[in-house]
């Protein structure tokens, strides 16, 4: 299996804040990423499969509640029950091959290992469904990440 990965640097809805705006009203230590006042992201792998066993790691940002920072991930992240970790939240970063689709679906994400971000597992939106599911031509999802 061959993989390739491309990562978000901000949530879709901060990627046009200019430097400053940034600076003051963010802050991210490069996982997690609060946004003043009350808005949590955290860095998650979301996963496409290509024809012929490849991969394209896509390290989304995903939009959670302060209920789920502060009950789930902040006891688990850098202890023995990492591995076992799972939780709910929101997509914020559009996929390239689907311009205009998918932020703010729901997903669930589980850690896979323990040196790894959680990745994204499942989604109720049907569509993100099939694309987590399926296989898909190369040149349709590499073409649109450049």
């Amino acid at each position: 299996m061959h993989s390739r990965d491309f990562r978000f640097q901000l949530p879709d809805e901060f990627s046009d804040w200019p430097d400053d705006r940034l600076a003051s009203e963010t802050s991210t230590n490069g996982t997690f990423m609060r946004v003043t006042p009350e808005s949590f992201f955290v860095r998650s792998t979301l996963p496409i499969r290509l024809r012929g066993s490849h991969v394209v790691a896509c390290g989304v940002w995903l939009s959670i509640t302060s209920v789920v920072l502060h009950e789930q991930l902040v006891p688990s992240w850098d202890g023995p029950d990492y591995t076992s970790l799972t939780f709910t939240a929101r997509l914020a970063n559009a996929l390239p091959p689907w311009p205009g689709h998918f932020v703010g679906s729901e997903v669930s994400t589980e850690v896979r290992q323990l040196d790894e971000l959680p990745y994204v597992v499942r989604s109720s939106d049907p569509e993100l469904q099939k694309v987590l599911e399926s296989e898909w031509e190369h040149r349709l999802v590499l073409d649109s990440f450049g």
